[in-house]
């Protein structure tokens, strides 16, 4: 058995998993321990192929939408890149008490 079944092609199964909250959070943590290294520059900072299996796809940008693999639109890449951004976004806001450091 792996992370939320054998293959881990099943949207919704996934979230059944207890370990995968506790993996894509700890994920989550680690990104923003790198973000608040350079604050200012890295709440900006995105790159790469908008299709993850195609490198020649249009490049990626903060207005791209998020839809999680389903068929509705959860916001943009923007709208999450900070995790205090509740006052401006109102969709996320949190943070965390202890974040990796060098």
């Amino acid at each position: 058995m792996g992370l939320g079944g054998l293959l881990m092609g099943d949207l919704f199964q996934w979230p059944a998993d207890p370990i995968f909250y506790l993996h894509h959070a700890n994920l989550d943590r680690l990104w923003w321990s790198w973000q608040k290294r350079n604050l200012t520059t890295r709440l900006k900072d995105i790159s790469g192929p908008s299709v993850m299996i195609d490198p020649t796809s249009p490049p990626v940008t903060l207005d791209f939408p998020m839809t999680l693999g389903v068929s509705y639109e959860q916001g943009t890449i923007g709208d999450v890149m900070d995790i205090l951004g509740c006052k401006e976004t109102g969709i996320l806001c949190y943070d965390y008490d202890k974040v990796y450091t060098l």
